[in-house]
């Protein structure tokens, strides 16, 4: 479980509240549930047993399956190298780049271990 404070609370309640991010949610987890039905379902299948067993537990949004989300605020935000240890080996999860920027210039999508830079325009979704 993650704690913040009364004012980040405030504010991530806004945001999950937001009909745009909800929107952006449903839409990568639709995108998900087509590319990848049989991961889907098995997100589907372990959400519903976590849920059963805490049901003190909720999503995010409601027509979404991914059990976390996160926001990132520029005007320069950096993700450093890393590898997410703890997320299933097999696992996707969905990145939107918003915002008002130059995707030529910055905003690429750097994917260490394949050696790959992509250009990550704003509005776009990658799973």
């Amino acid at each position: 479980r993650f704690y913040h404070d009364k004012k980040t609370s405030a504010a991530l309640s806004r945001l999950l509240a937001d009909p745009v991010f909800g929107r952006i949610a449903g839409h990568a987890s639709a995108t998900f549930a087509t590319w990848a039905p049989r991961l889907y379902e098995l997100y589907c299948d372990t959400m519903s047993k976590l849920c059963q067993q805490d049901p003190s537990l909720n999503f995010n949004f409601s027509n979404s399956i991914f059990a976390a989300a996160t926001f990132n605020f520029g005007p320069q935000t950096v993700a450093l190298e890393h590898i997410d240890y703890i997320n299933y080996i097999y696992g996707w999860c969905a990145v939107t780049a918003l915002g008002n920027f130059d995707y030529r210039k910055g905003g690429h999508l750097v994917l260490w271990d394949l050696g790959l830079v992509i250009e990550f325009p704003p509005g776009w979704t990658i799973l």
